[in-house]
């Protein structure tokens, strides 16, 4: 069911090769596809205790995950780059200190609402996504979160969710995972 709930929501290099892969792929906002690739690899083979809370009822598993598992469990953060030619114009970016954040702009359509990265130095501290879906019939909205430790390791991340299908009651999803060693 975490799979579902997931699977519905929706340093870093950029290479010209990259771009060449794949043409609708740009490199004006922060890489978060390429730089969750890396992690990935790195973090293959590692283990992270969970904590579930859907609509109230929790869990807690630990497991230790591969290359394959860890795609599926950021499966969400891939699908959240804005680096996309059609997105190319949609986002503002805005620098201070050791933050940068992309906000997408009024009047321009994306699911994604904000990324807001926070460097240490040249590092990645954390991540912040806030992203949200509206029609008719369907909302969404989640809230997305990761922190990495000083090794340059994912160490922690979030996601909480609200999804609310037309006649039917809100789906409340909660997900605390921390990485062990």
């Amino acid at each position: 069911m975490l799979f579902i709930a997931t699977a519905v929501l929706v340093s870093c290099e950029s290479g010209e090769d990259e771009l060449l892969k794949n043409p609708v792929q740009i490199d004006n906002y922060f890489p978060l596809s390429q730089f969750i690739d890396r992690q990935i690899g790195l973090l293959d083979g590692r283990k992270i205790g969970k904590e579930i809370n859907i609509n109230g009822e929790k869990q807690h598993l630990e497991q230790v995950l591969n290359v394959q598992d860890w795609r599926e469990e950021f499966d969400w953060l891939i699908q959240s780059d804005i680096n996309k030619a059609s997105l190319a114009q949609s986002y503002h970016t805005e620098e201070q200190g050791n933050r940068i954040a992309h906000t997408l702009k009024s009047g321009e359509q994306g699911t994604l609402q904000q990324m807001e990265i926070l460097y240490e130095g040249d590092q990645v501290k954390e991540i912040n996504i806030i992203s949200s879906r509206k029609n008719t019939f369907y909302q969404s909205k989640a809230i997305g979160r990761l922190t990495v430790s000083g090794d340059g390791l994912i160490d922690f991340y979030s996601l909480e969710s609200i999804q609310k299908v037309w006649f039917l009651e809100p789906n409340n999803l909660i997900v605390n995972s921390r990485v062990h060693d």
